[in-house]
């Protein structure tokens, strides 16, 4: 996971970017004897599957926050189009984007 934040006068911009690689979701041995549990499992491996970049085998996007401390907002079609986005367009790379800066923040303080 990575992340970068700029914070002033009660603000904050940025981003968290979780990448998940080598995923492995179902587990026949420790779940086939609940039904529902392994129906669960079932589903949400086959979601991973579906959004998993497979040349990079990960599973990632990048999670826009801003705000207040007091109210924070993550943007949540930005957080979904990229999962897409990494998933059929291109991978996301490992590490910081150095994208965030007071500036981007408009704090009166540089």
């Amino acid at each position: 996971m990575y992340a970068e934040l700029a914070a002033a006068e009660g603000r904050f911009t940025g981003y968290v970017k979780p990448l998940f690689r080598n995923l492995r979701v179902l587990d026949l041995e420790r779940d086939g004897k609940n039904p529902m549990q392994l129906l669960w499992e079932a589903l949400v491996a086959g979601v991973t599957e579906l959004l998993t970049n497979h040349s990079e085998d990960q599973l990632g996007t990048s999670i826009p926050l801003s705000g207040t401390f007091d109210d924070p907002k993550a943007d949540i079609l930005s957080t979904i189009g990229g999962i897409l986005k990494n998933a059929f367009i291109k991978a996301l790379q490992p590490g910081l984007e150095h994208s965030i800066t007071l500036k981007k923040l408009g704090s009166s303080k540089q």
